[in-house]
């Protein structure tokens, strides 16, 4: 996998509307707050389908994608996980999510802790 770190990513971002590539620069500084929180590291950014990726260690968690969902900015988890569905239960009424695959940006904070928690720690749980 080739290795993306910020420095590369940015026109990525540059490409995304600006209020959404906002948001998903605080989404993945919350990531990396959460990640030393929770002792999850190190952190490896890469491009994963065109989106800026942050990959956990294997043992640890599981992919964040950052990218835009019918022009919103949303964070995407591995759609065979459970992550999205429990987060669903927890904050369906005041969260957006789409599938079993991504949670919309801008609802309920919590929402948005809960997913990364969630994907960083993923593989500890089980």
């Amino acid at each position: 996998m080739l290795d993306m770190t910020l420095t590369t990513l940015p026109a990525v971002f540059d490409d995304m509307p600006e209020a959404e590539a906002a948001t998903l620069l605080e989404a993945r500084d919350l990531i990396y707050a959460e990640a030393a929180r929770l002792g999850v590291g190190p952190l490896e950014e890469t491009l994963k389908w065109g989106q800026p990726s942050v990959v956990p260690p294997k043992k640890s968690g599981t992919t964040i994608r950052l990218g835009l969902l019918g022009g919103k900015a949303a964070l995407f988890v591995h759609c065979q996980t459970t992550i999205i569905d429990q987060a669903r239960e927890l904050f369906g009424g005041v969260a957006e999510f789409s599938g079993n695959r991504a949670l919309v940006l801008g609802g309920d904070p919590r929402a948005t802790t809960h997913v990364i928690c969630a994907a960083l720690t993923y593989h500890q749980k089980r």
